[in-house]
C-alpha cells in the first residue's frame, strides 16, 4: 500500500518519498502494541505465560518491515502436527516494541530485501521557493535525495531528468557536481516500521529559471544491482512572492491591472502557467480559454452591463497548468475584495425579507466583511454573495470556515452564534473573503442600552408633566379676588382672564364689594350648556369655560346671555319683556325668556338673526361680510341693553364672551 495525498507530507500530487509497505503472499505473522511507550515483553517458554508462533521451532524469523531484524524461535511443549512427533511450535523468548508499533514475521528463508526506494527530498517535494528578480543564487537550487539502500551515484545522476513549466520564460536546468554519501544522522521514520535513510546523494541545480520545476528519477541502480523498477516525480515551485502558481495566497494583484483610455491591460505575473483566462464579474462567466502571454488586453465589454452594480472594475484571472490558481485585481476601489457583496440572511431580518433591518455586509478598514448583529441569542444566519435565490454559506462542522452548499442540499448549513460575553448585546460577524473564515466581535454596552431604556422611558413622562407645569403656570395664571383690596393710592386693577388683560378703574374706596354681599356676575356666550334641559351648543373651549363658571361660582348669583339656534327644540322658558336693537336705522324686536336653575338666570334671546346659526356652528362662517355685521351688531346691542338693564360695567372676553362682577 502506498502513501496518498496528506496535508502534512505534500501540498500537491503524490509524494513517492512517502512511507511505504512491502508485499508478501505466504503466511505473515503479525505481532502489534497497543501501549504508548516502548514496551519489551519476556516469557519462559516452558511456562503457561508464553508467546506461540505460527512457525515450526527451531526456526529463524525476520521482520518485513525496518529495522529488519531476527529472532529465533525456541521449542514450545505444544506438537505442531499434533501426533505426538517432533517439530514442535516455535516460542518467541522476549520481544520489545514501541510505541504502539508492529511486527510483521516470516520465516529468514522467505525474507526479501526491500527494494531502493526514496526515503527523503530537499527542499521538499512541492516545496514553495521564493526568488525574487535580483537575489543572489536567485536561478540555483541546492536538491538531495536521501535512499534506503546504498545507491551507485552514477546511476542516480543518469535517472534524473527535468520538465520545466516557466511559460516560456528561461532554459533547461543543469546538474552541477554529485555529491554522494552514506547518512550517518538519519530522520527518525514518521511512520513506524517505516525505512530510514542510508544514502544521500545531493547537488546544485543552476538555470532555474522562475517555474514549475519536475524532477523525475527513473529506476536508479542500488550498489547490490537491485533497481527500483519505478519513475519518481519530484515537484519544486519557486518564484516571486506575487507568483500565485508559487505561493496560492498571493491571490491579489492591484499592480497587475491598468486602464488607459478605455483599454484594458492585464500583466501577468504566475510564470509556470500555460494556459489562462478572464472573468470580468466576478466568475459569472469566462472567457474562452488561451494560451499564455505576458500580458493580456481584456475585453472592455466584460466589465459593463445591466448585471454590474458594483464600484470599479474587478478581474479575475484564472491561470492552469495541472491545477488552477486565480488572481484578483481592481480598478476603481480602494480595498481588495474577492466578492462583489456578502448578504447575511437568518431569524434576526426574517430570512431577508424584513427590509428595516440591513442585511448588506461592508468592508471595514482592515478589508474584512462586517455586519452588526442584534437577535434573541443563541443565533444562526447564512450567507449569499448573488441573492439569497443563489448558493449559500454557512459552517457545517464549525472549524471557522465556511462551506458552500447548493440550495437543494437538505444538510444544516448555518453560521451558528451563541449569546455574546457578559457586557455585551450584539455581534460584529467578520468575514475574510481571501480565507473564507469568519469570526465574531463582541458588540455594545448592557449598562449603555440599560440607560438608554430608561431614559426613553421616562423623558416623554418627565418633559410631558413639565410642559403641562409650564403650561399651566404661563396661561392659567388666574388669581380669584373673593373680597377685593383696599389700595393705598387711585390706580387700575387688572384681571387677566383667557390670556387677556382686562382693566377696570377701582373706586377710591378700593373694594368692589363687601364680603357679606352675594355678587352678580354677567356673561355672554354664542356657546352654552343648560344642563336641566340638556342642551348643548358647540361647547369648545368658551363653552367649557362658561360651563366651568356655573358650576364652580356657586357663591355669587350668575346672569347668562345665550342666543336660540335653530336646530334645538327649546323648552318653554318664562316669559320677559322683549328688547329692541336698532339695523339700518329700522328697529327690530328680539324675544326674551328666562329660566333659572340654582344660582344661574339664563337670558334666553330670540330672534332669525341668531336662528340662522347651529348648535354644531353658532357663529357667523366670515367675519368680514354684511351678514356678519349684522349678527354681531345685534347680539352687541342685546348685551348693551342688558347692562343697562342690570346697571353694570361690561369687560370683553376675547370678543364673545362679556364678564363683570357687580
Amino acid at each position: 500500500m502506498l502513501g496518498c495525498e496528506d496535508d502534512w507530507n505534500s501540498l500537491d500530487h503524490f509524494d513517492p518519498t512517502m512511507d511505504t509497505r512491502g508485499n508478501h503472499t505466504d503466511q505473515v505473522w503479525m505481532l502489534f502494541s497497543n501501549e504508548n511507550l516502548t514496551t519489551t515483553w519476556a516469557f519462559d517458554c516452558t511456562s503457561p505465560d508464553w508467546i506461540p508462533s505460527p512457525y515450526p521451532a527451531p526456526v529463524t524469523v525476520r521482520n518485513l518491515c525496518s529495522p529488519y531484524e531476527t529472532y529465533v524461535l525456541q521449542n514450545l511443549l505444544s506438537l505442531y502436527n499434533n501426533d505426538s512427533k517432533a517439530p514442535f511450535f516455535g516460542c518467541l523468548p522476549a520481544v520489545t516494541h514501541d510505541p504502539f508499533g508492529f511486527k510483521a514475521l516470516v520465516p529468514e528463508a522467505e525474507w526479501v530485501a526491500p527494494l531502493p526506494a526514496i526515503t527523503k527530498f530537499l527542499p521538499g517535494h512541492d516545496v514553495r521557493i521564493q526568488a525574487e528578480s535580483g537575489d543572489t543564487n536567485a536561478t540555483s537550487l541546492d536538491v538531495t535525495l536521501e535512499v534506503n539502500v546504498p545507491m551507485d551515484c552514477d546511476t542516480v545522476a543518469a535517472a534524473i531528468s527535468f520538465n520545466m513549466s516557466s511559460s516560456g520564460h528561461g532554459g533547461s536546468p543543469s546538474i552541477g557536481t554529485p555529491k554522494c554519501g552514506n547518512v550517518t544522522n538519519p530522520d527518525p521514520a514518521s511512520v513506524a516500521n517505516a525505512d530510514i535513510s542510508q544514502f544521500s546523494w545531493s547537488t546544485t541545480l543552476t538555470n532555474v529559471p522562475d517555474s514549475i520545476l519536475t524532477i523525475t528519477v527513473t529506476n536508479p541502480t542500488a550498489q547490490t544491482g537491485v533497481v527500483t523498477g519505478l519513475r519518481n516525480h519530484l515537484m519544486v515551485r519557486k518564484g516571486s512572492s506575487q507568483n500565485v502558481m508559487v505561493f496560492p495566497n498571493s491571490d491579489y494583484d492591484n499592480d497587475a491591472f491598468s486602464v488607459s483610455n478605455n483599454v484594458y491591460t492585464f500583466t501577468h505575473k504566475a510564470f509556470g502557467a500555460d494556459m489562462l483566462r478572464y472573468s470580468g464579474n466576478f466568475g459569472q462567466n469566462w472567457t474562452a480559454w488561451e494560451n499564455w502571454q505576458d500580458t493580456t488586453a481584456l475585453n472592455p465589454s466584460v466589465f459593463s452591463g445591466d448585471f454590474v452594480f458594483w464600484d470599479g472594475n474587478h478581474v479575475m484571472v484564472q491561470s492552469a497548468l495541472s491545477s488552477t490558481h486565480v488572481v484578483h485585481a481592481d480598478h476603481g476601489y480602494s480595498q481588495a475584495r474577492r466578492v462583489p457583496q456578502l448578504l447575511a440572511r437568518g431569524p434576526f431580518n426574517q430570512w431577508g425579507f424584513d427590509q428595516g433591518i440591513s442585511a448588506q455586509m461592508e468592508q471595514n478598514a482592515d478589508g474584512k466583511w462586517e455586519l452588526e448583529i442584534m437577535s434573541t441569542w443563541p443565533a444562526y444566519v447564512q450567507l449569499n454573495v448573488w441573492g439569497y435565490d443563489d448558493y449559500y454559506y454557512g459552517d457545517v462542522d464549525g472549524d471557522g470556515v465556511l462551506d458552500r452548499l447548493p440550495l437543494n442540499t437538505q444538510a444544516p448549513n448555518y453560521v451558528n452564534m451563541s449569546a455574546p460575553p457578559h457586557r455585551h448585546l450584539a455581534w460584529a460577524l467578520l468575514i475574510d473573503d481571501s480565507t473564507m473564515t469568519w469570526s465574531l466581535v463582541p458588540r455594545g454596552e448592557s449598562a449603555v442600552g440599560a440607560i438608554m431604556y430608561a431614559l426613553l422611558l421616562s423623558i416623554p413622562l418627565v418633559t410631558g408633566v413639565l410642559a403641562v407645569v409650564l403650561f399651566n403656570w404661563s396661561f392659567y395664571g388666574i388669581r380669584y379676588n373673593k373680597w377685593g383690596v383696599k389700595p393705598k393710592v387711585n390706580h387700575s386693577y387688572s384681571i387677566i382672564c383667557l390670556g387677556n388683560k382686562l382693566k377696570t378703574n377701582v373706586s377710591d374706596s378700593g373694594v368692589w364689594t363687601h364680603k357679606h354681599k352675594r355678587r352678580k356676575v354677567l356673561t355672554a356666550t354664542l356657546e352654552y350648556e343648560i344642563i336641566d334641559w340638556k342642551l348643548k351648543v358647540k361647547i369648545g373651549g368658551l363653552g367649557v369655560m362658561s360651563s366651568l363658571m356655573g358650576k364652580a361660582m356657586t357663591d355669587v348669583d350668575l346672569v347668562r346671555v345665550i342666543p336660540k339656534v335653530k336646530d334645538i327644540e327649546y323648552p318653554p322658558g318664562d316669559p320677559a319683556e322683549p328688547i329692541e336693537v336698532i339695523i339700518f336705522g329700522e328697529p327690530y324686536l328680539i324675544e326674551v325668556e328666562t329660566h333659572v336653575l340654582d344660582n344661574i338666570t339664563y337670558v334666553i334671546l330670540d330672534s332669525l338673526v341668531f336662528r340662522a346659526q347651529t348648535k354644531a356652528d353658532p357663529y357667523p362662517s366670515r367675519m368680514d361680510d354684511l351678514s356678519s355685521a349684522i349678527f354681531y351688531s345685534t347680539w352687541n346691542q342685546a348685551i348693551r341693553v342688558f347692562q343697562n338693564w342690570l346697571h353694570m360695567h361690561i369687560a370683553q372676553i376675547y370678543g364673545e364672551a362679556r364678564i363683570h362682577i357687580w
